[in-house]
């Protein structure tokens, strides 16, 4: 029940870029050109650590569409959705950057 940033776990042989574009085909269903990362965010569970990179990104292909369980929000609005730590933590990293989201 919880919400998140499109994301996706790298793979061995993958650039950071490389999984953006792939989280926003597998996760959006658009084609995006990776930017430069705005936010990098470290969490660590047991003893798995997870660093979460958010990049500035711009569509490249067809728009966005919004279901039910897949919306656009600013980091502001996020606020009013269920986060996890981390998500919550970069929902307030982006909410005071100098970004324009």
């Amino acid at each position: 029940g919880l919400w998140e940033v499109p994301r996706v776990t790298m793979n061995e042989d993958e650039t950071p870029e490389q999984a953006a574009v792939r989280a926003g085909i597998e996760r959006l269903e658009v084609q995006i050109a990776p930017g430069p990362v705005v936010a990098t965010i470290r969490h660590t569970v047991m003893r798995r650590r997870i660093t979460l990179r958010s990049f500035e990104a711009q569509l490249t292909g067809e728009g966005f569409e919004e279901t039910e369980d897949r919306r656009w929000v600013t980091p502001e609005s996020a606020r009013g959705y269920p986060l996890s730590s981390p998500q919550r933590r970069l929902m307030e990293t982006l909410r005071t950057s100098d970004l324009q989201v």
